[in-house]
């Protein structure tokens, strides 16, 4: 009988979302209030806990959608149609789908009217190849996109391009570069007037700051983002700085002030349907918690950020995740176990070029022995972070390191 009513209420769910779709009605330039109609639609008719077929549903939907606007509309509308679909894809954590609806968009943006399409699917090529961490595809795109912008003289193309070769050089560990390339955008972005991307730039310089150890400064840029975006309407830029923020202030150990931002971003996240942000969050909380010793909601909030970037085949989010977990085990003074995590995260960090996060967890590590007493273990570990930060020009994190040698 169960059976039975889990098939009745599958029918009832397929029939009522084909049944919206039969009633769109496909005009110019409504894609954007269709997909989010259709996502709280569905988000209603199936619960949070069963986020896969939340999913699954939303790109069956989106197939169809595509189906049925391509019979009616001008070859500029569809292109305009699969660049949506892509974003609406990367939202979700579909990489493949996404990957291939922006291909679809360089393939078919030839004629000279659809450069500007060609220059954001290039782009956003590049941020899923950086996710991906496939890093010579990533540049490759982000420099063909920064090229056709150039070309043609498109400063917002150009603002983004160079926005996103900032975050490219940002996750290599090359900081004075990401920052020419960050004032760049900003210097463009304020000379046309863009408020959304002012405001995404000055939260990238804000994100600089912060690892650079200036953190007020940090919280400066953010509060010159937030209103800017607010303004705009845009929640997900919006939650990526309440992110940001929350980080921030875990940073220099404010923990209220972190968890009510974190709150806040989580919330948005889960409103937009943004699967990695919310990972991503939840990691990140993982520190809250081991700060006031609740291991078990560590411990649970770690293990569910590993899933999903598993998933996504996030490789540097899942080396964040097992350098979290090895401190969760490290606390509980489970060696053995804690040593395996740590492993882990410096091989995939090193494997994918990530030297900043190789540093934190060789830092985690030499804590790790520290507290086990293995003085000896402790030092090395501590001098290879040592060695990445005089590389990456990092003072705060030098200091930090120099001090706990000292205690040894």
């Amino acid at each position: 009988m169960s059976n039975q009513n889990i098939d009745a209420s599958q029918q009832d769910i397929d029939a009522r979302i084909q049944e919206f779709i039969a009633n769109i009605q496909p005009v110019q330039g409504n894609y954007e209030s269709i997909a989010q109609q259709l996502q709280e639609f569905i988000y209603q008719l199936i619960d949070e806990t069963r986020q896969a077929e939340r999913v699954n549903q939303l790109k069956n939907s989106y197939a169809l959608i595509l189906e049925k606007f391509s019979s009616s509309i001008t070859q500029g509308q569809k292109i305009q149609l699969l660049l949506w679909l892509g974003h609406k894809y990367e939202q979700l954590g579909e990489w493949e789908e996404a990957l291939n609806a922006f291909q679809n968009v360089v393939d078919q943006a030839n004629i000279e009217d659809f450069y500007k399409q060609k220059i954001e699917a290039l782009r956003w090529i590049g941020h899923i190849h950086v996710m991906r961490n496939n890093w010579d595809k990533a540049s490759t795109s982000y420099e063909k996109s920064l090229a056709l912008s150039i070309e043609h003289n498109d400063f917002e193309g150009e603002a983004h391009a160079r926005n996103a070769l900032g975050y490219f050089f940002f996750e290599k560990g090359n900081f004075n570069k990401a920052s020419t390339e960050w004032e760049n955008a900003l210097e463009l972005a304020e000379k046309i007037n863009e408020t959304q991307l002012v405001a995404s730039f000055y939260t990238n310089l804000g994100i600089l700051a912060n690892v650079q150890g200036n953190w007020e400064k940090a919280l400066a840029y953010y509060n010159e983002s937030i209103p800017r975006f607010e303004k705009v309407g845009q929640r997900r830029n919006l939650a990526e700085t309440y992110h940001n923020m929350a980080m921030t202030y875990a940073g220099v150990e404010r923990w209220a002030e972190a968890g009510g931002y974190y709150e806040k971003s989580y919330q948005l996240a889960k409103e937009i349907g943004d699967i990695r942000l919310q990972a991503t969050l939840k990691l990140n909380r993982v520190k809250l918690y081991l700060a006031i010793n609740d291991l078990i909601y560590a411990k649970a909030f770690c293990q569910h950020a590993l899933r999903v970037f598993s998933q996504l085949q996030d490789h540097l989010g899942e080396a964040d995740a097992f350098k979290y977990m090895a401190m969760i085990y490290s606390k509980k003074e489970n060696w053995e176990i804690a040593e395996t995590y740590f492993e882990k995260s410096i091989g995939i960090n090193k494997d994918y070029q990530h030297p900043l996060g190789e540093a934190e967890s060789h830092m985690e590590f030499g804590r790790m022995y520290k507290a086990k007493q293995d003085i000896e273990a402790a030092k090395a570990q501590f001098e290879m972070a040592q060695d990445i930060y005089q590389t990456l020009e990092l003072q705060k994190e030098l200091d930090q390191v120099e001090k706990e040698i000292d205690n040894l």
